[in-house]
């Protein structure tokens, strides 16, 4: 009793009778159905990938052009990773790991992959006139004497088996002196900072921006780069700047001139790169790029503009 009687649902088991079709009205029974409308968001019709073509002003792909990359800090883990692959791939090395046997190949650089799918995926290779990586020349600067391969094996980022087979080249790959400030970057790497530029410390900023000027057009000569040239920040991170510099005429007065604010060193290699028609990529956090340096914003980039600036 202290229950409620529970009544059982009765289901109906069996087929379901069609539902009769309505009618037509008086008048229609011999017109034809209306058309059937196209839905409302239609899957786009996917265009062929076409290869793009190259504006360097000769008719020459970039696919064929050798193109130069100089990396700000070479022994750091992101350099020797690049350097190691780049060899790997040139010397289309095999090595071991937990997933087997791998030969070095591209398959994580969009740039270098080939568009596939309806869509065409990530792959760029085949949609724009790019230069192939593996026909690139890498180079660049470094304060720390450690050879670039000690260096690679003490960052543990590759598999052991590829560390080993590039440890040796990669040993005696030259790396250029590097121009450097003890006030802006962290106490812990003073010690080590003993591969630098020669008498740096009596230096004008325009000084030194002319030795890293120089240093680029020996390497672009050196490698027979023929293509665009990009220079790379992956040095340690600096301090701010305090000085902001809001005109290309402020920062050129602020390195012909030494008294006028302060000027890091990643400004310098900046400014530098930019006077002889190269790209500058900031791979730190700190106010590198400021509104004086647009592109094309230093003098003698305007004058003498890079010849090939097809990337």
């Amino acid at each position: 009793r202290s229950f409620p009687r529970l009544r059982p649902r009765l289901i109906r088991l069996g087929k379901a009778e069609p539902k009769a079709s309505p009618k037509p009205k008086p008048g229609t029974e011999h017109e034809s159905p209306p058309a059937r409308t196209q839905p409302c968001n239609p899957k786009p019709t996917p265009e062929t990938p076409t290869m793009a073509t190259g504006s360097s002003g000769n008719g020459a792909s970039s696919r064929n052009r050798k193109i130069g990359i100089l990396v700000v800090g070479l022994g750091g883990n992101n350099g020797v990773t690049m350097l190691a692959g780049l060899m790997a791939v040139k010397e289309k090395l095999t090595y071991e790991s937990y997933m087997g046997s791998i030969q070095a190949n591209l398959g994580g650089c969009i740039s270098q992959l080939q568009s596939k799918g309806d869509y065409g995926g990530v792959g760029f290779a085949d949609r724009y006139d790019l230069a192939a990586f593996e026909n690139c020349a890498l180079g660049g600067w470094d304060i720390r004497a450690t050879p670039l391969g000690d260096a690679l094996y003490a960052s543990r980022v590759l598999e052991y088996d590829l560390t080993r087979q590039v440890r040796d080249a990669m040993n005696t790959f030259p790396v250029m002196p590097g121009v450097w400030d003890a006030d802006w970057i962290g106490e812990t790497q003073h010690e080590t900072a003993t591969h630098v530029v020669p008498n740096l410390a009596t230096m004008t900023r325009k000084q030194k921006v002319e030795h890293i000027r120089a240093d680029i057009r020996r390497f672009k000569e050196e490698n027979g780069v023929d293509g665009h040239c990009t220079v790379i920040w992956s040095a340690s991170v600096e301090r701010p700047c305090e000085s902001e510099f809001k005109t290309p005429e402020e920062l050129m007065a602020a390195i012909e001139d030494d008294s006028i604010g302060e000027v890091s060193p990643s400004i310098l290699y900046a400014v530098a790169a930019m006077e002889e028609g190269a790209s500058f990529c900031n791979g730190g956090s700190q106010n590198t790029l400021q509104p004086g340096k647009q592109p094309n914003s230093c003098a003698n980039s305007i004058a003498n503009p890079d010849p090939s600036p097809n990337p």
